[in-house]
């Protein structure tokens, strides 16, 4: 019997029609109920042992499959009711039987041993297919129910052979009773007014896909009936399915909607469809592709199941729109669908995270620009959208903490999400930087190594933290390695602000003495004979290289340069030695640079950091050649530049920190493998920002949130670029540490 396609209540009304005709057939040739006691009676053999074995068993106990424990549990019933057969002689193949149900028991007790043995795969399949296809209600007790048939009632009357045969033939092949309890189901919702749980609103006039459809309502026809987001619907299509759909978009026109359905689907990608007890396709109501509102608490408890549990339906409310046209590998195109009324939604912009499908595997977009535009309806009717723009980021590992590459595109029409974070993270801020917007997806320092041997930019405008942003990655730094930070920082705010990220005591500052030392020797005259002997520049290398000896030796972890106080001189030129000019900040840089180099090459080479130059304003200490006011400045810039290309064999490495990107060495920027991008203004910093991030994220700069950053680079495994939100202040300053203003 096939009732895998009956609902639980139309099981149970099929079996006990059945078991009132059973009974009513077996009191009319009994001429009462003495058949129901009598084992010794062949129609008790027939009606209570066959027949209703066979009922219970296709309806209520087995409908789906049959499991060996149920052969086993058939097989003891059967061998009971043999042994009460009085008159074994009149019994059609008796013993032949009676062994074939002994066999079908022993093999069902041994496949059940060879199963928990876990041995011999190949021979218990076979076994398992063979007991539990005979072992089916159907079958095995059809055997019985004719064998007895033929064995008792051959040679009585026609009739009454003809009728219990004829029993037999309706419970096997024919299935009246199951129609008939169909019938029932639908009288019941007729009188008791549950016609409402699905109501014709419309009519299916397109199929984009499919699994995406364009219903039409007309307000004409369906006053007071309209649809919204998140509505579920059936449309009856045109090959006879009935197809679960959910509304995800609605179109005004002059007197209709047009609503986009997405279908419903599982797990093999098929559309959900209900039982055709919802819609009579014979009825001279029904229309072909007609649709209907559907409520899913009206539903039968497996309809209801599998609706609730369906991605598309339980992120209903998460749906943004699906992939359209144009789309690629490395970005997709979507027709936004907002819900006003939902937060979420209302937040959404630039950086916004989202989520897709390819190949079964969740991949998270991000949003990175938008593009008004619209369509034409009908007649005159025109629809105004959004089309959003988003960058393919990758799959998120929770474990590993990181964005792995998805290859591929997700297919057209597929539905786009919001991705909506709801696990509780217990963040530890000493590893990561930050996270995806609105999400609590961190992306951690993977490799604070790199951070100094393969150079560091961190650029955005004036007041927009990157200040703060250079302060926490030193920290970072500070705690994970065992470099040394010099900081050359002219706005002289670095060895107070450090102290809310640092102990204090790590942090050191240059000592008056040696300040007055270099001060005292500037004006020094020499012979005229020899340039060098002008002005203090050679003291002021020694001074340099002495006071980085003497820093690494100690347990400081930061020393603080800045070089305005630094009152050094040289012979203006060879040819006019007794005149001196005062060295400017780009050729002090280059000084404090070269000796820092010097030292860690003394120290040999290593792949591991060692010494880390933070250059603060370094538009001013290390500029580009078109930005310098003379050539010494030029020079400078380009010893530093030297500095920075080759000290990464020695562990030093740089930050360079700068709002001003177009007035910086190119050539310095360039060694910077990672890159934290604040909010840039500037043409020519979007410009050389797009050879790193892309021209799309670039033209994201100017309208980054306060806090937000464009990240990418080797430090973070960050293969390309994404928007990132950095770590709030109040959750990476020292315990006690004063509050910090912005710079």
């Amino acid at each position: 019997m096939n009732n895998t396609k009956l609902t639980i209540g139309e099981r149970i009304i099929a079996s006990s029609i059945y078991l009132m005709i059973i009974l009513s057939i077996g009191y009319y040739l009994d001429s009462g109920w003495g058949f129901l006691t009598n084992s010794s009676n062949p129609l008790n053999t027939l009606f209570v042992a066959s027949a209703l074995m066979l009922i219970m068993g296709a309806y209520i106990t087995e409908p789906y499959y049959t499991k060996p424990v149920d052969v086993i549990a058939k097989s003891f019933a059967i061998l009971l009711i043999l042994f009460g057969v009085s008159n074994v002689t009149d019994f059609l193949f008796y013993e032949p039987f009676l062994y074939f149900i002994f066999s079908l028991l022993g093999l069902s007790i041994i496949l059940v041993f060879v199963q928990q043995l876990g041995k011999y795969e190949k021979i218990s399949q076979i076994i398992y297919k063979t007991i539990t296809y005979i072992g089916k209600p159907e079958i095995i007790f059809s055997m019985l129910y004719l064998l007895t048939l033929f064995s008792f009632y051959m040679k009585s009357s026609t009739n009454e052979f003809l009728l219990l045969f004829g029993l037999w033939l309706v419970l096997i092949f024919k299935r009246p009773v199951e129609e008939f309890s169909r019938l029932l189901i639908k009288l019941y919702g007729i009188i008791g007014n549950q016609t409402s749980q699905i109501i014709a609103v419309g009519q299916a006039i397109g199929c984009e896909n499919p699994y995406l459809y364009t219903v039409e309502l007309d307000y004409k026809k369906n006053q007071g009936q309209i649809l919204s987001k998140g509505d579920l619907v059936v449309i009856a299509t045109q090959n006879d399915r009935q197809v679960i759909g959910i509304v995800i978009n609605k179109k005004h026109l002059l007197n209709n909607h047009w609503f986009s359905i997405y279908l419903l689907v599982n797990e093999n990608n098929e559309p959900l469809t209900v039982n055709s007890r919802f819609i009579d396709n014979k009825s001279i109501f029904y229309t072909p592709n007609q649709t209907f509102i559907l409520d899913a608490n009206t539903l039968e408890s497996e309809y209801k199941e599998e609706i609730e549990n369906n991605f598309l339906y339980k992120n209903s409310s998460n749906t943004v729109g699906y992939v359209s046209k144009d789309s690629n590998i490395n970005k997709i195109k979507f027709h936004l669908i907002l819900d006003e009324q939902n937060e979420e939604h209302q937040s959404i912009g630039e950086g916004s995270i989202l989520t897709s499908s390819i190949f079964g595997q969740e991949t998270l977009y991000q949003i990175i620009d938008g593009i008004t535009t619209e369509e034409n309806l009908e007649h005159r009717d025109k629809y105004g959208f959004t089309t959003v723009i988003a960058k393919k980021i990758g799959n998120y590992d929770k474990t590993k903490k990181e964005l792995n590459t998805v290859k591929w595109l997700p297919s057209i029409y597929s539905p786009i999400f919001i991705q909506k974070d709801t696990d509780e993270v217990v963040h530890d801020y000493s590893k990561f930087i930050g996270t995806l917007p609105n999400t609590s997806y961190e992306i951690e320092i993977k490799e604070p190594n790199s951070l100094v041997t393969h150079n560091t930019a961190i650029l955005g405008i004036l007041g927009i933290g990157k200040s703060r942003l250079t302060f926490e990655l030193i920290q970072k730094i500070i705690n994970a390695t065992s470099t040394k930070v010099i900081c050359i920082d002219i706005t002289n705010q670095y060895f107070t602000e450090l102290k809310s990220y640092l102990n204090p005591n790590q942090i050191v500052a240059e000592s008056k003495a040696t300040l007055s030392r270099i001060r005292k020797y500037s004006e020094r005259a020499g012979s005229k004979t020899n340039p060098n002997d002008w002005g203090n520049e050679k003291l002021y290398q020694k001074i340099i290289k002495r006071r980085i000896q003497a820093f690494n030796k100690s347990k400081g972890k930061v020393l603080v340069f800045n070089p305005d106080w630094h009152k050094v001189k040289k012979a203006r030129s060879s040819f006019n030695i007794e005149y001196t000019d005062d060295l400017t900040i780009a050729e002090k840089t280059r000084a404090i640079s070269e000796q820092v180099f010097m030292y860690a090459m003394s120290q040999g080479e290593t792949d591991k950091a060692r010494f880390l130059l933070v250059f603060e304003e370094a538009h001013s200490l290390i500029p580009e050649w078109n930005s310098t006011a003379n050539p010494g400045d030029q020079s400078a810039s380009n010893g530093t530049a030297k500095v920075i290309l080759q000290g990464r064999k020695y562990g030093l490495g740089s930050f360079v920190v700068t709002q001003r990107t177009a007035n910086i060495s190119k050539s310095i920027l360039n060694q910077c493998n990672t890159i934290f991008a604040l909010r840039v203004f500037d043409d020519t910093g979007k410009q050389f920002l797009e050879n790193y991030i892309g021209s799309d994220y670039a033209n994201v700069l100017p309208t980054l949130e306060e806090r937000h950053c464009i990240a990418v680079g080797k430090a973070m495994n960050l293969k390309q670029p994404i928007i990132l939100k950095l770590n709030d202040m109040d959750k990476i300053i020292v315990s006690g540490a004063k509050d910090e203003t912005t710079n």
